[in-house]
């Protein structure tokens, strides 16, 4: 685990200070702010299972190529927007 000080203002310190408890701020910003920092290993099942069902309509192996195809290109944009937002 590493430090890190951030600044935020007096009321929200204090917002943080009363609700959360001084010892566990930490924790509670950590927990905000994995979500958003770190994709959800579910997604992932998520969307493959919708790429499944997309298999399952798709009635020419054109159609199941073309499903594969939009399945791969709508996750290389998810790990690009998620690589975007990290830098």
């Amino acid at each position: 685990m590493r430090k890190i000080t951030i600044s935020v203002p007096d009321d929200i310190y204090q917002f943080l200070h009363r609700q959360i408890g001084k010892g566990n701020i930490s924790r509670f910003v950590v927990g905000k702010l994995r979500p958003h920092l770190i994709p959800d290993k579910t997604g992932a099942v998520d969307d493959f299972i919708g790429c499944l069902k997309q298999y399952a309509k798709a009635a020419t192996k054109a159609q199941i190529e073309r499903a594969k195809r939009d399945w791969m290109r709508d996750r290389i944009k998810a790990r690009e927007a998620a690589n975007a937002a990290g830098a």
